[in-house]
């Protein structure tokens, strides 16, 4: 029995707009921050379940900016107008500024 559950969220920055939907999130004026699906494991996992749900190619299409841990993704969303990111719940709750989206298209990322 897991202790504690980490899912999927989009976040977007104080000077950003708060992403709701999976279209918001994909819009060519958003700029999209991810961890890299070879070196962190909310790359990889988004990678996968978006691979089988057939949403990743939509995703890469938007040629996003990988960063090489969670942190910087959160931080760079963080720093970077107009940005959004997917991070877990508990990384993105040690940015305060940070807004938080839950969008049932990431729903199967999920770390325990």
């Amino acid at each position: 029995m897991p202790v504690a559950t980490m899912s999927a969220v989009v976040v977007t920055g104080p000077r950003g707009q708060k992403i709701e939907t999976w279209s918001e999130l994909l819009a060519p004026k958003v700029m999209l921050v991810l961890g890299d699906s070879k070196a962190t494991a909310i790359g990889k996992m988004t990678y996968k379940a978006l691979k089988d749900s057939g949403r990743w190619a939509e995703l890469e299409a938007r040629d996003p900016v990988t960063q090489p841990d969670i942190g910087k993704v959160a931080s760079t969303v963080r720093d970077t107008p107009n940005s959004a990111g997917i991070v877990f719940d508990a990384v993105a709750r040690q940015y305060p500024t940070l807004t938080a989206t839950r969008l049932p298209e990431l729903d199967a990322v999920r770390a325990n």
